[in-house]
């Protein structure tokens, strides 16, 4: 589950850093910098987000009508070439490519947070009120939107500043391959006076919160390993607990005339093969309460699901550590049956 989240998170910044260079200015100086870079040959998408607040005001869905006056994010994107194919959508009506272009037409997208507190499918429509304009929007498709913990929904920036005159919050700029990024940024610095903060490289963004997030994965493989640790000590104590008795029940075999080799594989083949029987067990066991965690307990409390990845080679080194305990385990009173006199196994058989 923790790899999970980890492999989401990189993909989430993927998907909404796309852009090499993002532009912070004030708002009302994005329609300038728009047309300066739509004559730039280095420019090849200007991709402009918007930000409004509104409130949801009733639902109608085929069941019927709920009224609501909830308060929402309306967030607006520029659904250019770049983006459209790293932005992942859950549900759609129709198929992707339909949903987009709706999408583009007026259609919203609303998040998975809202779709799951309102119970929302596409088809749904949404009643929107904002100072100034009251609005219809048909749901195309609903999208993941990871730790967000307010509904929101997305719309085309154009469409949002038409129906809602939302203002834009930032930009990101897309360059023609082998474009140079810091020349641009010059350019945008000295043509329009902005200050260092206002561009921001879309590396150094990934940069840094990866390393952020990095070190919040390397407390948690820390803890894995330890817990690995601990369980493998746990079985170990267990299994070596019980060796007394499972050399009393080899006694007697011993003094049937059974080889002291054979009854030695013997216990390393029956401890070896339950801890994989157990083992193997175990595995869908482990998958199935991790489906549980992100697919219905996530859901319940935060109102989003992570994706389920599998591991298999945690899985094998997991599977493969509980065998070598258990072989361990075998081995360690085996060498002691070896290595003992007679008179004493004759002893333990006589104590049976």
């Amino acid at each position: 589950m923790v790899g999970g989240f980890r492999l989401t998170f990189l993909e989430w910044l993927d998907q909404r850093l796309v852009a090499p260079l993002y532009l912070n200015a004030p708002a009302e100086q994005y329609t300038d910098i728009d047309a300066w870079l739509a004559d730039r040959p280095d420019v090849s998408e200007r991709l402009l987000t918007r930000r409004s607040e509104a409130i949801l005001e009733s639902i109608i869905t085929p069941k019927g009508s709920r009224a609501l006056g909830t308060p929402i994010e309306l967030y607006g994107i520029t659904p250019g070439e770049s983006l459209t194919p790293h932005w992942p959508l859950l549900t759609t009506q129709q198929d992707r490519d339909t949903a987009w272009a709706d999408f583009s037409h007026g259609a919203a997208f609303v998040n998975e947070q809202l779709a799951t507190a309102e119970n929302l499918f596409p088809g749904d429509q949404l009643n929107i009120r904002a100072p100034g304009s009251n609005e219809a929007l048909t749901i195309a498709a609903t999208y993941p939107d990871y730790g967000n913990p307010s509904g929101q929904i997305l719309m085309a920036s154009p469409q949002l500043a038409a129906r809602f005159d939302a203002p834009p919050s930032s930009m990101g700029v897309v360059l023609h391959a082998n474009a140079d990024v810091d020349a641009l940024r010059e350019a945008l610095t000295e043509r329009f006076g902005l200050g260092s903060d206002a561009l921001s490289d879309q590396r150094e963004i990934k940069r840094i919160a990866t390393e952020i997030f990095e070190r919040t994965f390397t407390i948690t493989r820390a803890l894995n390993v330890l817990t690995l640790a601990v369980a493998a000590l746990a079985l170990l104590a267990s299994l070596l607990a019980q060796a007394r008795s499972r050399r009393q029940q080899l006694a007697p075999l011993w003094a049937l005339g059974v080889p002291r080799a054979q009854l030695a594989q013997l216990s390393l083949v029956q401890l070896g093969g339950a801890a994989l029987v157990t083992g193997l067990l175990a595995l869908p066991l482990g998958i199935a309460i991790t489906w549980g965690l992100v697919a219905i307990i996530n859901v319940a409390a935060f109102g989003w699901r992570l994706p389920l990845y599998l591991f298999p080679w945690e899985m094998a080194v997991t599977l493969a550590t509980a065998v070598a305990v258990a072989l361990l385990s075998a081995a360690l009173p085996a060498l002691r049956f070896w290595r003992a006199s007679p008179r004493t196994l004759l002893a333990e058989e006589a104590n049976q």
